[in-house]
Formats: structure tokens, sequence, C-alpha cells
């Protein structure tokens, strides 16, 4: 006999030894089963109606109340292997394995008079009314969908309130004048940070005072009748001195807090105004003046209580690099010369253009000048931008260079000089104002008579190039090449008449911030970009020169940058033939040598040195 025989024919065996033994006080049978659970099912139902009256307030879903075959498993299979038990509250047959009751003796069974099925087990929620019996399945979805429906309308009126005033908010919020404050304060923020990155001197006076109070305790110590009162005197002068800079540094950076506060809130000052520039040139110079006092003033009283002068332990070890020649390079005053840039006619209109604003011209040392687009500030400047928009030939002047040099930071500044006859004369002098863009190139058009431009090596008044610009000829610098070398033009260089010289540049506050990182593969995640998730942002202009050990840096790299930062020499020492400290000395002078070609290169820019960062090797640590 077959596994499902066997069940079979037990299943019918207890079904009529269960019918003969039990009592009707212990069993009931399935009818009598199916007619309690409809009585049940009707005194629930009329009992939870007058308690409840959830009126829904929308259109629900239709009630079925014959949707299913009660005397039939919801499985719909017919699994004649397995027991069937019904429920005692809507009498629905069940197999016992499709509710997880497998493995239940007939005992077991029959003891769940009052078993009731998945659908009308404990509802967590009250159930909605309704004027008919109806499944409890269908009961408990209905006040579900009205429980979630009612709880969800309550959360979003709740909401709606605060989200109309705020979008009444952001109606009022002028974004325009948000943003412009938004730049402005960052470009004043990143000023000053670099600014007080410079001038930070008077940090390390304590210690510079330690230092020299530490060597004056060693030379009491071997004199044979030190001076003691005079020395505590000098020094509690000087610890008061010290004192009383530092609260006039406080006041004074309490003071430039309240400026900046209201720069920042008067929207009509640019950031790159006078008012601003003079700002920061005032405290940086002040700054400068106090330290160098301070540091001059405590080291000479320290020196006038001891028989011997000081000296800095170690100091006569350190080799002063002083660069008297640029090293080698190739890069020449004028890296492009274009004759005719433009034909006569547009050079035509551009005569007439300006002849038409001569009025508008402010006279500067031997010639006169008139700027367009963004401000080029320089050393005694007259002239500011024009407040009309800017005339359409020097548009397709600006349009033309751009799409000439994609690569290239865009021109967005003009400064225009009038040359009246021989008389008229241009100063030596370089475009290396950190407002220009480190990798950008400065541009001039010329424009009526010939002209010739005199180029001489930075420092030097011998002439190193003479560039003759005809009319309609174009020649182009770069802005590192401004570093190296100075131009002017000399009295009686224009030709009779008056000749125009158009020069184009491209400027930004932002570029007072450039800085150039040379290093090894550990600065290699340092990024420069307007990302400022995936780099510095457009807040830190720069770039990233790959420089594996100290003789690949290149000086002429940090040309035309405000700051240069080195992180390099760990290849250098970690090389075999560097063991002894006399090997390491020798990379160090070499490492010094480096930055002062830096310095003597770009005497503008700021160089920072970074330590070497330690690694797993003890002895690589030691050097």
């Amino acid at each position: 006999m077959s596994g499902i025989a066997k069940r079979q024919g037990r299943n019918k065996a207890l079904s009529a030894s269960s019918s003969s033994s039990s009592t009707p006080a212990q069993h009931k049978t399935k009818t009598a089963k199916k007619h309690t659970s409809s009585s049940l099912s009707e005194l629930d139902a009329s009992s939870i109606a007058p308690q409840l009256d959830l009126t829904p307030h929308i259109a629900m879903p239709a009630i079925q109340h014959s949707h299913r075959d009660k005397g039939k498993c919801p499985c719909d299979q017919s699994l004649e292997s397995s027991w069937k038990l019904d429920c005692a509250k809507c009498g629905q047959y069940w197999h016992a394995n499709c509710v997880g009751l497998n493995g239940l003796n007939s005992k077991m069974l029959n003891d769940l008079t009052q078993w009731p099925c998945p659908f009308c087990f404990v509802s967590p929620i009250a159930t909605i009314s309704t004027q008919v019996d109806v499944c409890h399945v269908c009961r408990n979805t209905l006040s579900l969908q009205q429980s979630n429906l009612e709880a969800e309308t309550a959360l979003i009126s709740s909401q709606l309130e605060p989200l109309a005033n705020c979008c009444k908010l952001i109606k009022d919020i002028d974004f325009v004048q948000f943003s412009n404050r938004i730049d402005t304060l960052g470009q004043f923020d990143q000023r000053l940070k670099h600014l007080l990155l410079k001038d930070q001197p008077w940090k390390s006076l304590d210690s510079d005072i330690k230092l020299l109070s530490d060597q004056l305790a060693t030379t009491l110590d071997k004199s044979p009748t030190p001076p003691l009162n005079t020395t505590i005197e000098n020094l509690t002068t000087a610890l008061q001195t010290h004192d009383k800079t530092f609260h006039s540094l406080t006041n004074q950076l309490n003071e430039l807090k309240q400026q900046v506060t209201s720069l920042s809130s008067d929207m009509t000052t640019s950031p790159t105004s006078d008012q601003s520039d003079k700002l920061l040139e005032r405290v940086s110079q002040e700054l400068r003046e106090v330290c160098k006092q301070e540091l001059k003033q405590s080291t000479a009283n320290l020196q006038h209580s001891s028989e011997h002068p000081l000296t800095l332990p170690g100091l006569q070890e350190l080799n002063t690099q002083v660069v008297t020649q640029l090293p080698p390079h190739s890069r020449p005053p004028v890296s492009k010369h274009t004759l005719d840039f433009i034909d006569e006619e547009t050079e035509k209109d551009l005569i007439e253009m300006l002849d038409s604003r001569t009025s508008e011209f402010k006279n500067e040392n031997g010639r006169s000048v008139l700027a367009f687009g963004e401000r080029y500030h320089y050393t005694g400047t007259k002239s500011s931008p024009s407040s009309d928009q800017l005339p359409d030939q020097l548009q397709s002047l600006i349009t033309q260079l751009n799409n000439d040099h994609p690569n290239s930071p865009p021109v967005n500044s003009i400064l225009i000089n009038r040359y009246d006859g021989h008389s008229s004369f241009l100063p030596q002098h370089s475009d290396n104002e950190p407002l220009i863009h480190p990798d950008s190139s400065v541009h001039t058009l010329s424009l009526g008579h010939h002209c010739t431009v005199t180029f001489s090596k930075t420092g030097t008044t011998e002439p190193y190039h003479n560039q003759s610009c005809p009319p309609r000829s174009l020649y182009t610098m770069t802005r590192a090449s401004q570093d190296l070398y100075e131009h002017r033009i000399e009295s009686g260089s224009v030709d009779s008449g008056v000749r125009y010289s158009v020069t184009l540049r491209s400027v930004s506050a932002l570029n007072r911030a450039s800085t150039c990182i040379m290093g090894d593969s550990n600065t290699g995640g340092l990024k420069f970009g307007l990302d400022p998730k995936r780099s510095f942002g457009k807040f830190l202009p720069g770039k990233q020169v790959f420089a594996p050990t100290v003789d690949h840096i290149d000086p002429y790299e940090s040309c035309g940058y405000k700051n240069t930062v080195i992180l390099c020499g760990l290849n250098d020492i970690r090389q075999d033939n560097v063991k002894t400290p006399s090997d390491i000395k020798q990379v160090f002078n070499k490492f010094t040598s480096k930055i002062a070609e830096i310095q003597a290169v770009n005497k503008k820019t700021n160089v920072y040195i970074c330590p070497l960062l330690p690694t797993k090797c003890i002895d690589l640590n030691r050097r």
C-alpha cells in the first residue's frame, strides 16, 4: 500500500473512532462547527457595529461576500494525505500543512475546538463596520486602508502650512544678491587666510625667546660672575613688550574682523576694490613691522645682559644659499608674434571708436589709459573699468582670442594705452600682478603708428630683445615670462602721430591665492579644479607638478604663482648611497639650493616646505 493510501486509511479510522468514542460535550461535528462559527460571526458584527462608526471619506473597494469556497482549502489543491480542520470562526477548511500544523496527531487536532484560522486571527486594529457579515480578511483590509489614508492625510495636512511658509520665504530671497555675498565672503576669507599664513612670525616669537633664554642660561652658567639681576630685568622687559604686542595684534585682528563684517554687509564694495586692497596691505605691513621690532628688541635685550654674543645652536652648520645667477632656461620674452592679426577696416573701426572716447582717457606716466571689463589693478594705476557696455569692436577681439586659445583662461580685461607723439613713453615694468591668471597669456594689439618695445632681464636695463610692433600686429607674452623679463617703450620709439596699444588679459581676485604644488607621489591626490568635492575648488586655483626627487624640481614652474608648496626629498634619502650624516647633508644642501633658485626666479612667491612623511622603515625615518 502506498504512503498516501496508508494516511487515508489512518484518517478514516481516526474519524470513526472519534465519532464513536467522543461524547456530545467533548466533540462537535463539522456541521455544528459551521453553525457555531456563523453565529459567532453575526454576534461579532452586531457587537462591533454600534461601537465603531468609521465612515470612510473616500471611495472604498467593493466588498465581496462569496469570493471563496469555504469547504475548500485556500491553496486550491486536493491534498487527501493531509489532515483537514475548519476554523471555529468563519468555517473555512484548511490543510494542516498549509497552516503549519503538520506533525499533530488526532488527539491534538480534536483539542482545537476554538481554532481561529489565519483569516480570523486577532486583528491589530478595529475593523470597519458593515451591515452584513463579511469575511474578516476583507473587513481588516478595508480598515487598514482607511486608517492608513487618514494617517497620511493628517500628516500631509500638518506639513502643508510649514511648506507654504517656506515657499513664501524662498520666493522673497534674492538669489543673485545671496550668491554675490557668498562669493565676496569666500574670496575675502581666502585672501585673509593666505595673508595670515604669510604673516605669522609673531606666533613663533615665544619659541624664539625661549631658545634665546636657554642659550643665555647656558652662557651664564659658564660665566664666573653673571649679572643675574640685569638679565632678569631685561627678560621681564622683553616679555612685557611681547605681551603688549600680542594685545595690540589682537585688537588689530578684531578691528579687521569688524571691517570684514562691514564689507560683507555692504554689497556695493567689491572684494577687489581699493578699500579691500589697502586694508590688507595696511594689516600686512603693520604685522611685519611689529614682529620685526619685537624680535629685534628681545634679542638686543638678551644679548646686552650677556658678556658673550649669543648664537643659535647649530646655526653655524647651516649653509645659506645665495643665487647670483638664475638657472639656464629657454623661455623667450615673446612667445608669439602675429602680423596683420586684424584687417585695415577693423583697425579703422577701432581707432574711430577710441578717438571718440579721448576725453575718457586718464593721464599716466608718459601716456594715457582707458580700461574695460574686469579691473586690472597695478602700481600707479589711475584707470577704472568703464561703466558702459563693452564696445562691439572690443568684444569681437575677445571672442577671437578666446577661440584661438580654447585651453587658456578666457580673456576678460582690456587696458588701452594711448601714445601721442615722440615724447610719449612706457616705463620699464612687467605684468606680474597677482590678479593675472598664472597659466594665461598677455596679448597686445598695435593700432596706428609703428613702435618698438624693448625687453630686458628682470632687475637690469640692458636691452635683451627689441620687438617691432607694426600696425595691426599682435604679440603674446606668457604670464610666467613676466617674472623673468621686463619691457618698456623708450621716448622717441613711437612714430609721429597717435598710437594705441590694446592689451588683453585674464584677471580675477581669486588668482591672489594661486598655488603651485611640487612633490612626489604623496601629492598625487591633491587636485585643482572647480568641483569642491573632488578638488580644492574655484577659490584655490593652481597646478600640481610631479617631482619624484629634488633634481626634478624645476624652479621656473613656480613662475606666476603666489604660493609654492614643496613636498620632496624622501626618494633622495632612501637611496643606497645615502648612509652617513655627510650624505644626508649633501641632499639637504641640494634641496636648499633648489629653494633658493625658486625664490630667485619668482621673488613674489611664498615658499612652503613640507616635512618628509614618516615611513615604516626606522632607518629611513632617522635619515
